[in-house]
């Protein structure tokens, strides 16, 4: 519901703003939507704490109807000069691609082998999907996205920013002091904002005003799917590794293979294997070193 709030929002943007101030308008909303990252969930932790979990989300609902009745009655939205034909078949067809593609990042290597034959039957799918999704957007007569914009300026340097901030960020420890902690994030965030509208306004200008809509939905879908890709891989390496690291403490897990592990059972072990230190005593100099990323 959020993602489709925002899509709506910068889609209407593009209709009631000239492109010259446009910009102006997307910080805004960037700004907006950062303090809301970090204000709603330290105001749904204390509305949880103090009153109940379910006002959480019963807050929303006078929020939402005050937002629903200011777009119905304060937007003038300029009336389309022509019939918008829906293309159902790419829609579908992106469907079942998207879906396939996100079910074998989530499964695979974790709920399912990769080689298992429902992972290789997703794969299949997912090749012939987009394969198909895109000859029929050759050929459709209002296709989902078409063509996409240049990228120069802040969006340049926000792709040279975000990995220097990533890598900053990966060489942190737990004895690393907050301010490093807050500079590094601040560098991160500083990319991010010049990547993520000045992206969005790149796409809407690429496109003809009667496709904005389109054209900035289609970004943010795509970038949604990268990001649970992303998500999902990032995931599968951690646990891998946290695997690996915890093998080596078999021997104070009591039996308890490192998949059976819960919090009562980690807060339960000896102080020497919550300090990286094996209870037997020396561990082997080439075992993987536990929680060494802190």
């Amino acid at each position: 519901m959020s993602r489709a709030v925002c899509l709506c929002t910068q889609a209407i943007l593009a209709d009631l703003v000239p492109v010259r101030r446009r910009a102006k308008y997307m910080g805004a909303i960037g700004a907006v939507f950062g303090l809301s990252s970090v204000a709603g969930p330290l105001l749904g932790g204390w509305i949880t704490d103090n009153a109940s979990w379910r006002w959480a989300f019963w807050i929303n609902v006078p929020l939402g109807v005050a937002a629903l009745a200011i777009s119905y009655f304060g937007i003038r939205l300029p009336k389309p000069d022509r019939t918008v034909r829906l293309d159902y078949l790419g829609t579908i067809l992106m469907a079942i691609t998207v879906t396939s593609l996100v079910l074998v990042a989530d499964w695979g290597g974790n709920d399912l082998a990769w080689d298992s034959p429902l992972i290789l039957s997703l794969i299949a799918v997912t090749i012939a999907g987009s394969t198909a999704f895109v000859l029929v957007e050759r050929r459709a007569a209002e296709p989902l996205i078409a063509k996409i914009g240049r990228y120069k300026g802040f969006v340049v340097s926000g792709l040279v920013i975000v990995p220097a901030g990533v890598y900053l960020l990966s060489t942190l420890n737990a004895d690393s002091p907050v301010q490093l902690v807050c500079a590094y994030l601040a560098l991160l965030g500083t990319g991010m904002g010049l990547l993520m509208q000045n992206l969005v306004l790149a796409v809407q200008n690429a496109f003809p005003r009667s496709e904005v809509g389109t054209a900035t939905s289609a970004n943010n879908f795509f970038r949604e799917i990268a990001a649970t890709i992303a998500t999902a891989a990032v995931g599968a390496l951690f646990a891998e590794r946290l695997t690996g690291s915890l093998s080596g403490l078999a021997p104070s897990l009591g039996g308890t293979g490192t998949d059976s592990l819960t919090p009562a059972l980690v807060r339960s072990l000896p102080e020497s294997v919550h300090d990286d230190e094996p209870e037997t005593g020396t561990a082997d100099a080439e075992a993987p070193q536990p929680f060494a990323a802190g």
